[in-house]
């Protein structure tokens, strides 16, 4: 489906999509503040622009509602913890990553969107390093405990899915898996694994997963109540 990205004076970047079937202009905002609005095909993008600004208030309010600010002391996945460290001689936030702490340095108040940024950048860092570390392993111990085989696997940062498996056996996981419980990331790695015995989501998946991990179910739906972000966010 076509989307076009505007940037709209005192509301910011704005995602338009049109839609088959749909009859009606929608306005959406995510757990990360995204605004996003779906409207028909006949409709022409200006009108969804203006609908955006009339509701201006509304999406302002629930921007507040979704903004989540990292903090000092705030773990990052499984090792790492926040600091920021006030310093006036740090014109823009400086940051660096050791091997249990992520350290921001800034001259401006730590809710600043300037040193959020800088802060979540270099939390991804910090999952980056975990994930190589932490994910391949946990990958190749489960695999071997439960006699399954894989050609490769790759750590990413992914927006919408916390891993992937292609016919190829190649399997992908998502660096923010290092947010989760232990025994959501177990769940994720065996998913996958799954997958490469059944690549669809059909009766012989879950008869091939459920096999080694009964309880998946549940634990589907605890992990439907988190999102991939830094900090790790559950849905209400």
């Amino acid at each position: 489906m076509p989307i076009k990205i505007v940037d709209i004076p005192d509301v910011g970047k704005v995602y338009l999509q049109k839609r088959r079937g749909s009859r009606n202009i929608r306005l959406k905002i995510d757990a990360n503040a995204k605004i996003s609005v779906s409207l028909p095909y006949f409709v022409p993008y200006v009108m969804a622009t203006e609908y955006v600004k009339k509701n201006q208030s509304w999406i302002k309010a629930e921007q507040a509602k979704r903004t989540v600010y990292l903090l000092d002391g705030m773990n990052i996945g499984r090792v790492h913890t926040l600091r920021f460290l006030e310093d006036m001689r740090a014109t823009t936030p400086k940051t660096r990553v050791t091997a249990n702490e992520v350290i921001v340095r800034h001259a401006i108040i730590p809710t600043d969107m300037v040193v959020q940024l800088a802060a979540k950048k270099a939390s991804i860092r910090a999952l980056k390093l975990q994930a190589t570390h932490f994910l391949p392993k946990r990958l190749r111990d489960i695999a071997k405990s439960e006699g399954y085989e894989y050609s490769k696997v790759s750590v990413k940062q992914m927006k919408g899915r916390w891993g992937s498996c292609n016919q190829d056996k190649s399997i992908v996981l998502n660096i923010f898996l290092m947010e989760l419980p232990v025994e959501l990331i177990d769940y994720v790695i065996l998913h996958e694994l799954a997958h490469t015995r059944a690549l669809n989501h059909g009766p012989e998946f879950w008869q091939e997963f459920e096999k080694h991990l009964p309880n998946a179910r549940k634990l589907r739906k605890q992990l439907h109540a988190y999102q991939p972000t830094i900090p790790a966010q559950t849905v209400a």
